[in-house]
């Protein structure tokens, strides 16, 4: 237990200190014990948690021997709870801590840690992080969890919310993450709006004067339950009825008070004044305050953008909530109906503009900003599988992509991004420069790489394709045709503009660029035995010897996500990967095998039967596909008889590539199965 933090007496307020293993009030006598180094301020002992009791406590049997994500995993997966994995080790369930003006020595206090993922990630960008829990088992998890991953700077406390034993005006920052509703089951005597205003005291209390509380928690009448989600009563409607016809519903059915209450947006303000503060800030997290793939501010520059980037599904239940929302925006009315908020309201003054907003204003010379531009601008913000990204908006229009990524997390991906863009820039025609995202600015600050670049116009290619009504009809098939052929069109140009000289397939080359990868993965195929196949692979490759293949970097990406269409226009961005490979094609087989994939999939036809539809039949499909891969290599030069070996080529490398990265762990299997259909059905290929 370290001594720098300060501990109360939760009945007279006296300092404690601590002697031998326990602290003590010196006032009133009180005692409290230490026990493992965690002070315990209750004695409560009701479970519960996302694990149930007998599972958590095997788990923390065998954390004491293994690593502790490995336990999880194997554990959660035999129990069928692989979503509970991911939620317990995704730290970027705490990415909201970047729409705060926090300074890097902040004190954090996180209410109800659980198992430890916030108070995880909050401890690498904050100097002191103090974790509260009730849950033995729990607290036990994350000590284990810390301690493995040699986090230092957090401080574990059993204590209950409602006798926070915190001085007054002891936090920057109070996390309330999904625990305002569960207050009310701590007293069943008490009305639980006055058990949550208690607890919102105490809160108060022991933030300082600048201090702000995030409360990431549901909105009572969002329009989820209004479709039938059911709330913290585990019933449908019942957050939405009023608080006595909800007690009688609970009763009726459960026979047990309803007491889970949350609020409107309405709601939140009044409680959250009631409590002292005064000023609070309402976000929008989607789809969840669990899982934010999208954050942005509930002002209306920044509805309207996100709103603008619907795309028009072709499943009847999203055009209506589509078309409903955008009514809603245009209302001013889409804050009261969002599924869940984040809330930061702040103690006393003002909530100030966050660092990364601060960041745009101190070097908006820097990024030729006219002054008008610093006001009214807000973020959109994104999280992705290595870090965040944010879109910096000033009335209805995206002004830069800002890219933040931890160095410790992402081996300096946007460095090399910045560097490749560099080189890109160079090397491109004056009439590709406006269909590559270009950079502004490349800086670190508070921990992160920042690169700050133009944002392009256009849809996203894999969300047009998804949002095709009929992708089985030929009218619909021509505009995917028509989509791709600019897509291929672009991509002629631009590996014409960066070609470097050609390839002659010496020993040492092919061992290299092809031998390698593909030994690579025989070697890590699960037991298979793959002889004969790896036999006629190398085969086809020695008899490369012959031809000369022009040497192209790759964008090493080039999927639908990170393409977007602008009408007729084609652009591209993210470039972290380029020059990936000197071989050319990679990129054509990858933006086809990712555009069947949203275009064709419906519920019963699985990605792998897509993918032998799309390769090994013979189709109007695979007529396509032949047409847009032989005409590309014509227009380069690439000889026919290498797109045979390619192909298998580039499925083994974008296997191997993805696998060392725990979240492309998805599509790694896929390329497996591909793979497999592969080998199965070589002699079928389209391309033989």
């Amino acid at each position: 237990m370290n001594q720098d933090i300060s501990y109360v007496c939760t009945t007279c307020g006296h300092l404690l200190k601590k002697h031998n293993d326990c602290l003590t009030c010196e006032k009133c006598e009180k005692q409290w014990p230490i026990i493992d180094g965690i002070p315990q301020f209750t004695e409560e002992h009701h479970y519960w948690g996302e694990i149930s009791q007998d599972l958590m406590q095997q788990i923390n049997k065998q954390i004491q021997k293994e690593n502790w994500k490995d336990v999880l995993k194997r554990t959660l997966g035999e129990h069928n709870q692989e979503e509970t994995y991911d939620f317990v080790t995704d730290l970027k369930r705490a990415n909201w801590h970047l729409f705060l003006p926090l300074p890097s020595n902040a004190h954090v206090l996180d209410i109800g840690c659980g198992l430890g993922t916030i108070s995880h990630s909050l401890s690498r960008h904050y100097e002191k992080i103090v974790s509260i829990e009730t849950v033995p088992e729990r607290l036990f998890f994350s000590k284990i969890r810390f301690q493995q991953e040699n986090i230092q700077n957090v401080e574990l406390v059993r204590a209950n919310l409602l006798d926070l034993p915190f001085p007054e005006n002891s936090f920057d920052l109070v996390v309330m993450n999904g625990v305002l509703e569960w207050v009310g089951l701590s007293e069943q005597s008490k009305n639980p709006r006055d058990l949550q205003l208690l607890a919102l005291r105490n809160i108060h209390r022991v933030l300082k004067n600048t201090g702000t509380l995030y409360i990431g928690i549901e909105n009572r009448i969002g329009y989820s339950y209004f479709l039938g989600r059911v709330d913290h009563s585990y019933l449908k409607y019942s957050s939405l009825l009023p608080r006595r016809l909800a007690n009688l519903y609970t009763r009726r059915k459960k026979n047990e008070d309803y007491r889970t209450y949350t609020y409107s947006y309405s709601g939140y303000q009044k409680l959250l004044k009631q409590a002292g503060f005064q000023d609070t800030n309402f976000y929008c997290p989607f789809p969840g305050y669990n899982k934010q793939n999208l954050i942005f501010e509930l002002k209306k520059n920044a509805v309207n953008y996100y709103i603008k980037q619907f795309i028009v599904s072709k499943y009847f239940k999203k055009r209506v909530i589509y078309f409903l929302t955008k009514a809603l925006s245009n209302l001013g009315l889409f804050k009261y109906v969002v599924g869940d908020y984040i809330i930061f309201t702040q103690k006393s003054d003002p909530i100030p503009d966050n660092k990364i907003i601060n960041y745009i204003k101190n070097n908006w010379t820097k990024l030729n900003l006219n002054k008008k531009h610093l006001k009214n601008i807000s973020l959109l913000g994104h999280n992705y599988a290595s870090g965040i990204s944010f879109l910096l908006l000033h009335k209805n229009q995206s002004l830069f992509h800002i890219k933040l990524s931890s160095k410790t997390d992402n081996e300096n991906t946007l460095k090399q991004e910045y560097e490749n863009l560099k080189i890109i820039k160079n090397q491109i025609s004056v009439q590709l420069k406006n269909s590559i995202i270009s950079f502004l600015l490349f800086d670190e600050f508070d921990g992160f790489q920042i690169l700050i670049q133009n944002t392009l116009p256009g849809i996203r290619l894999d969300e047009l394709f998804n949002a095709c009504k009929h992708p089985h009809k030929e009218k619909e098939q021509k505009i995917w045709f028509h989509k791709l052929d600019l897509v291929k069109t672009f991509l002629i140009k631009f590996h014409r503009s960066v070609q470097n000289g050609y390839f002659n397939f010496t020993p040492d080359e092919l061992e290299l660029k092809i031998t390698k990868p593909f030994k690579q993965f025989f070697d890590n195929s699960n037991g298979k035995t793959l002889t004969n196949e790896m036999e006629n692979i190398f085969r086809q490759a020695r008899n490369l010897n012959d031809l000369s293949i022009p040497k192209i970097p790759q964008h090493g990406d080039f999927c639908a996500c990170n393409i977007l269409m602008d009408k007729e226009h084609v652009q591209v961005i993210d470039w972290e990967n380029y020059t990936l490979t000197y071989l050319p094609l990679f990129d054509l087989f990858h933006i086809l095998t990712t555009s069947l994939m949203p275009f064709l999939r419906v519920k019963e036809i699985s990605t792998q039967t897509i993918f032998k539809r799309s390769y090994f039949e013979q189709s109007e499909l695979t007529n396509f596909i032949r047409y847009f891969i032989g005409n590309y290599c014509e227009q380069l030069n690439i000889a026919k008889e290498f797109i045979k070996l390619c192909f298998p080529l580039y499925l083994i490398t974008f296997h191997n590539m993805f696998s060392s990265n725990p979240a492309k762990q998805e599509i790694v299997e896929n390329y497996r199965q591909y793979l497999d259909i592969y080998f199965e059905h070589s002699d079928k290929m389209i391309f033989s």
